[in-house]
């Protein structure tokens, strides 16, 4: 992950991370007192009731949310039930990490890690990565490991309190622990070498002359943020003609002072009922998609299905193509 380290930009636009964005990376080990546990041993898997909370909290075009499970995780539960828990938060955004290929990856890149006593928040906490800890049960480590020291020391969510304050305080107000970087290697960016001569002499065989290389990360398979949940969309008129906009998946917020609110769907919804209520209907596509015909024939057949709506867009990448209001 160190040799990695130059190619965090990279990694952050395969994994659908904006400029200016901010990634939040959940993380959760195999227990049951893990973020996907029931973390303060209340009876409630802490994962599922904290996503809501910060998909909703959370400005859709100013984060990507994503989360790494452990294996057994997905072993144990099986992929259709992980996918169905998680249902709604993917529709909001959320990115579910391949947790063989992908995951260290997703630590290089990401801003903040919120996780557990598992060993990925350790290794995001080795690499300087801001850690919340969502669950911590110190209870149950050996309090002499590292792990434990750190657990003791490292700030924890706050779930009885907003979320994005606490995200944005420690991404801007960090300082590295200086132990789990220390432990997790005493000589960094030499482990190729050293680990290699080990395994040579527990062989009894030569090492071979040429360098001990280790083979890159690759980049991930693109995962852009596709957001077909509802979206309230706030805008705010600023100096002279500039609009902010800001896209929350909360339908239920309200604007914080003043400004408008707009309910903005995506034609994949899954509930198309809601589609009649929406004042902004969108997708995303490219232009020229022959599925769809050219913009100006979807923009006709949206328009004869919701006659009512005020307007529609296809979204091609960074650029929108709209029709605005008669």
């Amino acid at each position: 992950m160190l040799a990695a380290r130059p190619y965090r930009d990279r990694f952050r636009r395969a994994l659908g991370v904006g400029r200016g964005q901010r990634l939040v990376l959940l993380n959760s080990t195999w227990s049951t007192r893990s973020l996907l546990g029931d973390g303060d041993n209340d009876g409630d898997d802490s994962l599922p009731a904290l996503l809501p909370r910060l998909m909703s909290e959370l400005p859709a075009d100013e984060y990507r949310v994503a989360a790494v499970l452990h294996p057994n995780i997905w072993h144990g539960h099986g992929p259709g039930q992980i996918r169905a828990w998680l249902d709604r938060a993917r529709r909001c955004g959320l990115a579910l990490i391949d947790p063989l290929e992908d995951w260290r990856q997703a630590l290089v890149a990401a801003d903040l890690v919120i996780g557990d006593h598992g060993s990925v928040t350790y290794y995001a906490a080795a690499l300087g990565t801001p850690v919340l800890l969502g669950a911590a049960p110190l209870e149950s480590l050996d309090p002499q490991a590292p792990i434990a020291g750190f657990i003791r020391t490292a700030p924890r969510l706050d779930t009885r309190s907003p979320l994005r304050g606490q995200v944005d305080t420690l991404i801007e107000d960090h300082t590295p622990q200086p132990g789990p970087p220390r432990f997790t290697s005493s000589v960094p960016g030499e482990a190729a070498a050293r680990l290699r001569r080990v395994f040579y002499e527990l062989m009894g065989a030569p090492e071979p002359p040429r360098p001990a290389l280790l083979v890159p990360l690759p980049l991930p398979a693109p995962e852009p943020a596709r957001r077909t949940a509802p979206l309230r969309v706030l805008t705010r008129l600023r100096a002279g003609a500039e609009v902010a906009v800001t896209r929350y998946t909360d339908t239920a917020r309200e604007p914080d002072g003043a400004g408008e609110a707009h309910l903005a769907m995506h034609e994949d919804t899954r509930d198309p009922g809601q589609l009649d209520l929406a004042d902004v209907i969108f997708r995303d596509s490219a232009p020229d998609d022959p599925r769809l015909g050219p913009p100006g024939r979807w923009t006709a057949e949206v328009l004869a299905r919701h006659p009512a709506l005020r307007t529609r867009g296809i979204r091609h990448g960074a650029r929108v193509l709209r029709r605005p209001d008669p």
